[in-house]
């Protein structure tokens, strides 16, 4: 049904590679998505958590008349977050790539950076933006969402009640000296994170929130998006 979509219910930048897997050591230069025409941009940098959010993002650039430069790279945080090699990932790749795009980044300077990290609420200190680029863009920190730590679609089609598949809430992180979007208090109430909200699949798979999801926080992010342009 609808209201399960599929493992693969991915935002289109995975098919097209604009979200870029572990081998690449720097961004491509045609990931360019939102209103393309337009001479300001925007740029969404990070790993699959900043990707996840890229649907919604992508409707915001269209709608306000930015560029939307993608900037995505499987499991490379925008935040400079100590990272170990396992298996296929490379970190030193990653940071090849974070180098790479800080350069392109400080060419373009855009109106705005928008920055997310697959950090699982752990607390990232502003020394670890500070790598960022140098430029006039004004920067907003996308926040972790839950970590269901589980696979959500296949968890709804074993338990008879949604309720089963619940998350835990979790810690509250402060981003001291940022501009950040918190999701939580979309996603939980005050003690769990539901896996359907208002009829809607909340997550895609263990971690990432669904195509569906970002949609439907579009008026809140865009509301933070807006303002955070405006100042």
């Amino acid at each position: 049904s609808d209201l399960f979509p599929s493992h693969d219910n991915q935002s289109i930048i995975y098919d097209e590679g604009c979200q870029l897997d572990k081998r690449v050591n720097k961004p491509r230069a045609d990931c360019i998505y939102g209103d393309i025409d337009s001479v300001k941009s925007v740029v969404l940098l990070g790993d699959s958590h900043a990707a996840q959010w890229f649907p919604a993002i992508d409707r915001w650039a269209q709608t306000r008349g930015y560029r939307l430069v993608v900037m995505t790279k499987s499991s490379c945080p925008a935040a400079n977050l100590s990272l170990r090699d396992v298996g296929g990932f490379n970190s030193s790749i990653c940071n090849q790539f974070r180098e790479a795009a800080i350069k392109q980044i400080n060419i373009l300077n855009p109106v705005l950076l928008i920055v997310g990290s697959s950090e699982n609420h752990r607390y990232v200190s502003q020394d670890e933006y500070l790598r960022l680029p140098q430029t006039n863009s004004k920067m907003l920190v996308l926040q972790d969402t839950p970590w269901p730590n589980r696979d959500i679609p296949t968890c709804l089609t074993k338990e008879s009640k949604s309720e089963r598949c619940s998350t835990s809430r979790p810690e509250q992180i402060s981003y001291t000296g940022f501009n950040t979007f918190n999701p939580i208090p979309l996603l939980c109430d005050k003690t769990s994170c539901p896996a359907v909200i208002d009829g809607v699949v909340a997550y895609r798979d263990h971690s990432h929130i669904s195509v569906a999801m970002a949609l439907k926080l579009y008026d809140d992010l865009a509301n933070k998006l807006d303002t955070v342009v405006a100042r």
